[in-house]
């Protein structure tokens, strides 16, 4: 036993495995210095990435303190090497931009879970649309949504919900969890968040 205080001399084993941790983050670093990543990084320093906050007529108002979205500003994109957003998107209910909440709607179509997981999906789409400017081309799509959250009050909603779902996704497929909940806010049955990069 080492006493108190006394630091046991390093094996030559743990010496030499010291070395190659050393010698791989001393290649790794050049690595990205030779291929620009590293000079990427350096432009953003380290500083804390601004924020924007995200606002649209086209989506409903929120009702309490919190925005519709809010946005990084110049997060670098490895593939590309250009600037982008990272859009973090409010858990999004099913009412329309001018308030309706389609639940109490008379029209079936519009207050079936699937319409109203579509209408979810709707608001979210115009919240990342209203992250770029007004005439930015090429307009925000649902394809630049990377991550949803789903919230279901009932789980045997959950097949009519992922047809309504996958429909207005198509074929892209952004991770995504469905969780099960008790209660939503206005006791509507379906909520989703997203997260997309524009």
């Amino acid at each position: 036993m080492v006493p108190a205080g006394v630091f046991p001399l390093r094996s030559p084993e743990t010496l030499a495995a010291d070395r190659a941790r050393h010698q791989a983050k001393k290649e790794a670093k050049a690595h990205r210095e030779s291929s620009g990543i590293g000079s990427m990084f350096n432009k953003m320093g380290s500083q804390k990435p601004k924020t924007e906050r995200i606002y649209t007529d086209n989506a409903p108002p929120v009702a309490g303190p919190y925005s519709q979205g809010m946005a990084t500003k110049g997060v670098i994109s490895i593939a590309d090497g250009l600037a982008h957003k990272i859009v973090y998107i409010s858990g999004q209910m099913p009412v329309s931009y001018d308030g309706e909440l389609l639940m109490n709607s008379t029209d079936p179509a519009k207050s079936s879970i699937a319409g109203q997981t579509t209408q979810c999906i709707n608001n979210i789409l115009a919240i990342l649309r209203a992250s770029k400017p007004e005439n930015a081309e090429p307009k925000a799509e649902i394809t630049d949504v990377i991550r949803t959250t789903v919230y279901l009050t009932d789980m045997k909603n959950f097949n009519e919900m992922n047809e309504a779902y996958a429909k207005a996704f198509g074929g892209h497929k952004p991770a995504r969890t469905t969780i099960g909940v008790k209660e939503l806010p206005k006791g509507i049955p379906v909520e989703i968040e997203a997260i997309g990069i524009v």
